[in-house]
């Protein structure tokens, strides 16, 4: 029984990867797109003084703080989206 498992995992894990490895090399190639260019992907910065929702019109910041224009070390069509807490 172990096995039968052990087996059925590892096909789905390599299923998964194949995916994945064949999406990356059709990605780079041009063929398909991923990542929708059409949309602008950006950073910004909201706070709030509680759990109740974000503010999302903080004067002290200008939102977007980072787009992909402002990457200048490797070519970028979008950045990521971290979040940050702060208690």
């Amino acid at each position: 029984m172990k096995t039968r498992y052990f087996i059925a995992v590892l096909v789905g894990f390599l299923v998964g990867v194949a995916i994945t490895s064949i999406a990356a090399v059709l990605q780079v190639n041009g063929i398909i797109n991923l990542v929708s260019i059409d949309t602008e992907w950006s950073i910004g910065i909201y706070s709030s003084s509680s759990s109740a929702p974000l503010n999302f019109s903080d004067e002290n910041v200008t939102n977007p703080v980072l787009t992909a224009n402002d990457v200048s070390d490797v070519p970028a069509k979008f950045v990521a989206d971290p979040f940050l807490f702060h208690d």
